[in-house]
């Protein structure tokens, strides 16, 4: 039995890789068919907007409106977080142990004693 380090000293190749240099290769063959160098961006290069020109009403838009959603992601997963001490804070209160707190939320004791001090 080789190991995949010997395998490859022995002139063997990794099928996957030969499988993505053979693809690598036939794409290449297909740009320069379409009358460009690998690299150049051949012919579609043209039919591109040049960079640095005003933005799509379009795409701005739609950055505007994942960028809003971004936000309000982290405003829900802030009060969630503020709600999870919360309750942590309340079940430690009613004697619940830091270790049970723990394994029921999924974190170290030393986080829930962490939480409940105030620490963090």
């Amino acid at each position: 039995m080789t190991t995949p380090s010997a395998s490859r000293l022995a002139g063997e190749t990794d099928p996957t890789v030969a499988a993505l240099v053979a693809r690598i290769r036939g794409l290449e063959a297909e740009l320069e068919t379409r009358g460009g160098a690998p690299g150049d961006g051949g012919s579609e290069a043209l039919d591109r907007k040049p960079k640095g020109g005003p933005l799509d009403p379009a795409h701005r838009t739609e950055l505007l409106v994942r960028r809003e959603r971004l936000e309000l992601a982290r405003l829900a997963e802030r009060a969630a977080w503020e709600d999870l001490k919360a309750a942590v804070i309340a079940a430690s209160a009613a004697g619940s142990s830091y270790r049970e707190i723990a394994d029921v939320i999924g974190v170290t004791r030393a986080r829930v004693y962490q939480i409940v001090s105030g620490k963090r």
